[in-house]
Formats: structure tokens, sequence, C-alpha cells
């Protein structure tokens, strides 16, 4: 997760160190013996996280040449992205990332499933929790039934934690299983935010939900999905920071998220104008976080929040800074 931000970081540091000799002997360190393999051979949040910013560098840097030069480069730049985006999601042969872009499978895959759901809804009777809602609760294993799609032989699971920790890395798994896995992930989250979608059509709360109505996503508990968490927690979460934004503030919450993205939108073009590359480069790294902030919830948990937040207000004041010397 923090691969690329250390990297950036470090990059910054090695670039505004005041010997630049040995500034640049810090920059290639970095570069050369930061583990790369992290890029690709992670999950694949942080695999697209990992591609969207590398891509938005390699755009918004060209912005810092001479006009002569920056549409060659801009050109460039876009081819190799464009081959870098075909080896990893084709060509990589790693299956977690070539599975992100599978969306005529994800659809099938779904109306399938919402089929199923729609079936047992009329019949469906929601159990109460069997926890009481707590803020924290101890990890433990709950036998249960685990969800799966009825469509084909090889059945995919679309709860995550029904499925067996592997002691093998994973480019010795099953493809087909490690195939069916991850698209099962992208479906359970599907399921979610498509019910966080119509309750809140639905109810309209202005302010959002209060914190005393815990999410309980009802497609999951019509097909018995995801039942480990509700049976220990009490509700599941919604792996999607900004959706959870929304749920619990409403109005403000899209109003934040709107402002969120007009700041970042703010400090990329005054680190263009000032052609600071170190300034994009924390905005890499921040964009990074926000992507991967769409398919969990880290803006809020303190060991992500905490890092993320502060390097968002030292940006926007490094930002400010530059400004004003312009």
């Amino acid at each position: 997760f923090w691969y690329l931000g250390r990297m950036a970081l470090g990059l910054v540091l090695a670039y505004s160190y005041p010997d630049r000799r040995i500034g640049s002997l810090m920059a290639v360190g970095i570069i050369i013996f930061s583990p790369h393999r992290y890029f690709l051979e992670t999950n694949r949040t942080i695999i697209l996280a990992n591609f969207l910013a590398v891509s938005y560098l390699i755009i918004t840097s060209t912005f810092l040449l001479n006009r002569d030069i920056r549409r060659q480069i801009l050109l460039g730049g876009v081819v190799f992205i464009v081959g870098l985006g075909l080896y990893m999601f084709h060509f990589s042969g790693y299956i977690p990332a070539q599975t992100i872009f599978k969306w005529t499978k994800i659809a099938e895959e779904f109306k399938k499933l919402d089929d199923e759901v729609q079936e047992k809804k009329t019949d469906f009777k929601r159990e109460n929790p069997v926890a009481r809602p707590h803020i924290y609760n101890a990890e433990k294993t709950i036998k249960s039934e685990q969800a799966v799609l009825p469509a084909s032989e090889e059945r995919i699971p679309i709860d995550s934690s029904a499925v067996p920790v592997q002691e093998v890395p994973p480019v010795a798994e099953d493809p087909t299983f490690l195939e069916g896995q991850k698209i099962g992930n992208s479906l359970f989250r599907l399921l979610i935010w498509r019910d966080v979608a119509v309750e809140l059509s639905t109810s309209r709360p202005v302010f959002g939900f209060d914190f005393g109505k815990p999410f309980l996503a009802v497609s999951l508990l019509i097909i018995r999905s995801g039942i480990g968490e509700w049976e220990r927690d009490g509700w599941i979460s919604i792996h999607n920071a900004f959706f959870n934004i929304i749920y619990r503030a409403g109005l403000v919450g899209v109003v934040f998220i709107l402002t969120l993205g007009g700041i970042f939108v703010y400090m990329t073009k005054i680190f263009i104008r000032t052609k600071s590359f170190p300034g994009l480069l924390l905005c890499a790294t921040i964009l990074g976080w926000f992507v991967a902030a769409n398919f969990a919830v880290i803006l809020e948990l303190p060991y992500n929040a905490i890092p993320i937040w502060v390097l968002c207000g030292l940006t926007l004041a490094y930002a400010h800074r530059q400004a004003k010397k312009a």
C-alpha cells in the first residue's frame, strides 16, 4: 500500500537536498533499490491506484517542459502509458491485474447473481444480527454458508472472508480459482454499493444516516454472503470511503468530496505553473490513495487516515508557499 508513497517522498527529499550531487545520488539509490515488484504484485486496488498515479505524474510533468518539446514528450508519455497499461492488465499474466477490466464477465455474473437476489427477495425476512454492533470486535472465525454464484459448475465465491488463505504465492495458485475469487470480490462490492444507492434514494436523508444505524447490505443477507461480518460485528463495511462519507453525511459529504476534488485540481495547477516536480510527486501520491479509497474504507481508519490527511495538509501548505514565490 505504501510503496509508491514512500518512493515519492524519498524522491522529494532527495530533490530538496541542498547539495545537488548528493541529492542526485540519493534519488538514483531510491530508484534502483526500491522494491519495484510491489508496483504490480499487490492487490487490485493498489495496482489500479499505482497505474493512475504514474499516468497522472507522466502527463502533468510534461507541462513543466518548454513548449518546443512538450508535444513530443507528451505523445511519448501517452504511448508509454498505453504500453504500461497493456502489459499490466493484459500481457503480464498476473491474474488479479487482468481481472480489473473484465467488465463484460463481471456484468454477466452480476446479472445472474442479481436475478437470484430478486427471486429470493419476496420471501426474505431479515433476521436480527447475532452480534450487537460494536466499535471493535476481536477477529474470530465464524462458520457460515459460503455464498456462490449458481450460474456455472465452477462457482464463484463472493464473500472474500470465506475464501481460505493460500500458503503459496499467487502465481502458483489455480488460475481459474484465482480469477473467480477476484471477480467474486468485485461482485461483493457491487452488491453493497447498489444497496447503498437504493437505501439513499429511498430514505433520502439530507444529512446522511447517523452512526446508530449499522449498515447491512440486504442483497448480501438474502444470499447469505458476508455473514461472518454481520454475525460478528452487527454491520458490514461499505468498501468505499466516498460512499461511506455520503452515507453518513448526506449532502455535506457530497460537498466535502467535491471540495477535495477542487483542492486537488487547485494544487495541480499551482505546481504546474510554478514548475514544481516535487509538488506533482506529492499530488500523485495523494491521487493513488484517493483511487484506493474507491474500493476500501481507508480515509477513516487511523493507520491509513493519519498519514493520508497529514500529507494532504502538508501538500496544500507547500502549494500555498509555491504560489507566493511565483
